[in-house]
């Protein structure tokens, strides 16, 4: 993991939590999410998890179930060396892979409001 600073990815990301969701872009083959404290693009498959059915990028109502995440607040974030899982106010959760051994390739994105950035890849 490569970061800008000394700041782990972990920290970034929870000073999110509280902001609300802005917008969301679907970018080719992956999503980036707009929050007031800072960008996310999120490299690897995405799911969303709702009450207990989990929806991916393969399933119809993908698309509208992760757009419908715009304007919802973070309530948490939790990050390990494998995912991050971020809790939303509509009950929704959004969860993705950030490090997988097989990629060669960068998966996951943050960059904050001062323009510091996180890049989660291989080592």
């Amino acid at each position: 993991m490569n970061a800008s600073n000394d700041e782990t990815l972990s920290t970034a990301l929870g000073r999110l939590c509280g902001e609300s969701i802005n917008s969301i872009t679907f970018v080719e083959d992956y999503v980036q999410v707009e929050v007031a404290g800072g960008h996310m693009s999120i490299l690897e498959p995405l799911q969303i998890e709702m009450q207990g059915r989990v929806f991916g990028a393969d399933d119809l109502a993908f698309a509208e179930e992760l757009n419908a995440c715009v304007g919802a607040s973070i309530r948490n974030i939790e990050v390990d060396h494998h995912q991050v899982f971020i809790q939303l106010s509509n009950s929704k959760a959004l969860r993705f892979p950030i490090y997988e051994p097989t990629n060669s390739c960068e998966t996951f994105i943050y960059q904050d409001e001062t323009g510091r950035t996180w890049v989660v890849g291989p080592n």
